[in-house]
């Protein structure tokens, strides 16, 4: 019986997330831009929302830099430790409340 082998190596996924993390900003830049121009905006708002596209683009860049955060906990802690898994959940709860905070306090929500 043939060894039992990953669908999915973890090289595979490192270049994926590596060329969302540049391309995902420039296709952000070009879909907002162009966005823009078929809602027949002005040139200063087709600036914004292109770099408006580009900032929703960059969360491809940090899906990577995430990615390079975890494996970097993980071959220190070790893949099946508590330790791990709790570290690692304790840092991404606090990265997504201080996103959702963030967030929550440009909208006028209260805090």
């Amino acid at each position: 019986m043939d060894e039992m082998r990953e669908i999915v190596t973890q090289e595979q996924v490192e270049h994926v997330f590596l060329i969302l993390a540049i391309a995902g900003p420039l296709a952000g830049l070009v879909i907002g831009g162009l966005a823009a121009r078929v809602a027949h905006r002005s040139s200063s708002s087709v600036r914004v929302l292109a770099l408006r596209g580009a900032c929703w683009g960059l969360l491809g860049t940090a899906n990577w830099l995430l990615w390079r955060l975890y494996n970097a906990i993980t071959s220190v802690l070790g893949l099946d430790t508590v330790v791990n898994l709790v570290v690692n959940l304790v840092l991404f709860i606090a990265l997504g409340g201080a996103v959702g905070w963030i967030f929550a306090r440009r909208r006028g929500a209260p805090s």
